[in-house]
C-alpha cells in the first residue's frame, strides 16, 4: 500500500488475471475514484506481481518476487510504471539467482528505489528509471528497508538493529538499537521502518512501542499507546505491526486479526488518535484484516482492510 500527493496505490498479489497468484496493482485518485488496474506485460501464474508496491508520486514500483527470468526461477523482478500504468520498465538485479526472490521488499525516494529479497544479505539500489545499479551487502537477516536519495536504511528484526548505508558508495554509515531495551531479547525492533523528510520511524512489535530518530539515527523518541481498548490482547494486537510517516504525522497499526486499529500521532508523539474499523465490517467477517497495511500522504490516512468483502 502506497500513497502520493494525489494517488493511492494498492497491491493485490493474489489477483488471478493471468492465473493463480499472478497479481495486479490498483491505482486510485486520493478520493478512491478513477481506478486503474496494472498488470505486467509478461505476467504469469504464480509471479506474485505486486507483493510489494511503492510510489514516489511520479512512478510506481512493483515487486514480483516469484518472477522467472534469465536469472533463474523465482529470481524475482521489479516493474516501473508511470502513474497511469504506462511506460513499463522491467528491472532484474544483476546478481539475483534462482530463488533470490528480488522484489519481496521495496522502498523508494524522490529519485531512487531499493529492492530487497528473500535471501539475506543483499539490497540493490537504482535510479528511479531503473539504471545505475548499486548492490549493498549487509549482515541483516530478517530485513525491512526504507530510503532517501542519500541513505538506505535496513531494519533487522532478528538482531534488533537498524543500519544506514550510503546510496552513493554502499558503505555503512551508522546503526542503532533501542537505548532502553536489551537488544539480545526478542524485541522485533525494525520489523517496520519508514522515512520521510528528516525523520525515521521504527517499530518494536514485541514491546508495544515505536521509536523515532533523526536520519543520523540519533535523538531517539519512544512512543507508546495510551488508549488501548479494554479488551487489549498483547498476543493478537501488537502495537507497531506496521508504521507510516508523513511531514507531520506518524501512523502505527495494532492488531493481526479482526480487531485491528490504527494510532495516529504528531511527530513528537503527542495528540494520539485511535482509529478502529466500523462495527459492521468486523461483524461481517471473522478475520477482516483491518489495518493490515497503512500509508500516509500529507492530508490522508489510508488503511488497508485485506479481507473486507464489501457486505
Amino acid at each position: 500500500l502506497g500513497a502520493g500527493e494525489t494517488k493511492i496505490v494498492s497491491g493485490a498479489y493474489r489477483d488471478d488475471t493471468q492465473g493463480s497468484f499472478s497479481g495486479a496493482v490498483y491505482v486510485y485518485d486520493a478520493d478512491g475514484t478513477n481506478e486503474v488496474k496494472i498488470t505486467s506485460s509478461d505476467l504469469q501464474s504464480g509471479d506474485l506481481f505486486a507483493y510489494a508496491v511503492e510510489t514516489n508520486g511520479s512512478k510506481i514500483f512493483v515487486g514480483a518476487p516469484s518472477d522467472d527470468n534469465a536469472n533463474g526461477d523465482n529470481a524475482g523482478a521489479v516493474y516501473i510504471y508511470d502513474m497511469d500504468g504506462t511506460n513499463e520498465v522491467k528491472v532484474t538485479p544483476s546478481t539475483a539467482t534462482t530463488g533470490t526472490k528480488a522484489g519481496q521488499k521495496l522502498a523508494c525516494s524522490a529519485n531512487k528505489f531499493a529492492v530487497g529479497c528473500w535471501s539475506p544479505g543483499k539490497v540493490w539500489v537504482y535510479d528511479a528509471d531503473g539504471t545505475n545499479e548499486l548492490e549493498i551487502t549487509t549482515p541483516a537477516i530478517r530485513m525491512t528497508i526504507a530510503l532517501t536519495d542519500d541513505i538506505l536504511f535496513l531494519g533487522d528484526s532478528n538482531l534488533n538493529v537498524i543500519y544506514s548505508y550510503s546510496t552513493t558508495t554502499g558503505n555503512l554509515i551508522s546503526s542503532v538499537s533501542p537505548s532502553d531495551q536489551d537488544a539480545s531479547t526478542d524485541l522485533d525492533f525494525g520489523r517496520g521502518i519508514e522515512v520521510y523528510g528528516s525523520k525515521l520511524v521504527a517499530s518494536t512489535r514485541m514491546t508495544d512501542a515505536v521509536y523515532v530518530y533523526d536520519l543520523d539515527l540519533t535523538n531517539e523518541l519512544k512512543i507508546t499507546p495510551t488508549q488501548k481498548q479494554s479488551s487489549y490482547n498483547y498476543n493478537s494486537q501488537r502495537f507497531g505491526t506496521e508504521v507510516a510517516i508523513s511531514s507531520n504525522k506518524i501512523a502505527v497499526t495494532s492488531g493481526i486479526n479482526d480487531d485491528g486499529e490504527v494510532y495516529l500521532y504528531d511527530l513528537d508523539g503527542s495528540n494520539e488518535i485511535r482509529i478502529t474499523a466500523e462495527t459492521s465490517i468486523l461483524n461481517n467477517l471473522s478475520n477482516s484484516g483491518f489495518a493490515k497495511s497503512v500509508s500516509l500522504s500529507e492530508d490522508k490516512l489510508i488503511v488497508g482492510n485485506q479481507f473486507y468483502n464489501g457486505n
